[in-house]
């Protein structure tokens, strides 16, 4: 299922929290500000657009999506028990703020994306299918397929333990780090690394290397997040 759903417009979340415009120096240029690479935890420097910390609020079935300087942009619940999606993904501080993704997995091996809320526009909803394409029944590779710009595009989730990727910190140890990878061209898209019990408040980070859209940061998002939550449910 692939239908037309109304463009996502951030006016929609303003009153609950839009997200800050990175600072840049008076002498640098916007462009020059998009392409400045930060250092990475790993043995290369690679471009680093943003970093989303994953931190717990007050149960473990709800996250804090925070930016850099921990202020809340995104807000997700997970729901195992009842008839809600499995992650609802929000777009503001709390509960209260606007639904711009949900994902469906309950006893499957696969993630079902979907952009916009079903409670309210239903028939708007875009739908994608995360498919699990490890051997047997491993978690280590994932592929999504997602529209954009008019294209079909595919990225892969892989498992990633290289320390170019920050692969050597503690999320190495569970191996529930993963990568976010260009299936057509190899380029590595996102980063995200688990914390694995280093901190009980902070469940992991994900960097983004690139800006494919509105959409493709929810995706990621969500099948991140997604993800996450499976670790969670087979521990």
């Amino acid at each position: 299922m692939n239908e037309k759903r109304k463009p996502y417009y951030e006016s929609d979340a303003e009153s609950y929290l839009k997200p800050a415009t990175p600072d840049r120096r008076a002498s640098e240029s916007s462009t020059e500000r998009s392409q400045y690479a930060l250092q990475d935890a790993g043995t290369r420097s690679t471009p680093r657009l943003k970093t989303y910390g994953f931190y717990y609020s007050d149960w473990h079935t709800r996250i804090k999506v925070c930016d850099e300087q921990k202020d809340v942009i995104y807000f997700s619940e997970s729901h195992e028990f009842t008839s809600a999606p499995d992650i609802v993904l929000r777009q503001g501080i709390d509960k209260h703020a606007p639904v711009v993704a949900v994902a469906r997995f309950r006893l499957s091996r696969d993630l079902k994306l979907g952009l916009g809320d079903p409670d309210t526009s239903e028939k708007d909803m875009i739908w994608e299918d995360m498919q699990n394409t490890s051997r047997g029944v491993g978690h280590s590779k994932y592929r999504l397929k997602m529209t954009i710009n008019g294209e079909r595009r595919s990225f892969l989730w892989q498992r990633s333990r290289d320390a170019a990727d920050g692969g050597s910190g503690p999320g190495k140890m569970g191996n529930w780090n993963y990568r976010v990878v260009d299936e057509r061209t190899g380029e590595v898209l996102a980063v995200y690394l688990d914390n694995f019990w280093k901190s009980w408040n902070k469940k992991g980070k994900l960097q983004l290397k690139a800006d494919l859209g509105k959409d493709w940061e929810f995706m990621v998002l969500l099948g991140s997040l997604g993800l996450c939550e499976k670790v969670s449910r087979r521990a």
